[in-house]
């Protein structure tokens, strides 16, 4: 498969995933906002632009999520903002996790949204379940310091 089909593949699961959690979640389109923001909040502008660049007329504030890539320095220096908590070996995880434990990865929304969205399920076992796999680094069913280092 070339990357191009990859992306579109990965883009179709995810566009039905968010038809999924529509049906789910009636605050879906503020959840949306949210994301987004926190995305924002881990990622930089994937090139320059500047403030002139915002359409003040539409009222725009910032740029589009299309506009951001993460990194995992990007996600390290967020972390704190976005968790509430400055660490970052939690911050080195989530970035291995998103990225598929692919080095140097460059992330969009989609990689975030389908790694953060499981947090917002109701069943807490299936949220539980999302954190334990995050911490799960080598997907032995396993969480052993070790493996974290």
């Amino acid at each position: 498969m070339s990357d191009k089909t990859d992306y579109i593949v990965k883009k179709n699961n995810l566009t039905n995933k968010i038809k999924e959690w529509k049906k789910e979640y009636d605050s879906f389109p503020e959840m949306i906002k949210s994301l987004e923001d926190r995305y924002r909040d881990l990622s930089v502008l994937k090139s320059h632009k500047f403030v002139e660049d915002l359409d003040e007329e539409e009222g725009q504030t910032c740029f589009p999520v299309e506009d951001y890539i993460m990194s995992e320095k990007s996600i390290t220096a967020g972390f704190e903002e976005v968790f509430g908590v400055r660490c970052d070996i939690f911050a080195k995880i989530f970035y291995i996790h998103a990225s598929n434990m692919i080095d140097f990865a460059k992330l969009d929304f989609m990689n975030f949204v389908d790694t953060v969205m499981p947090f917002f399920d109701s069943n807490v076992s299936k949220r539980n379940r999302q954190v334990f796999n995050i911490l799960d680094i080598d997907n032995d069913g396993n969480i052993d310091i070790i493996s974290m280092l």
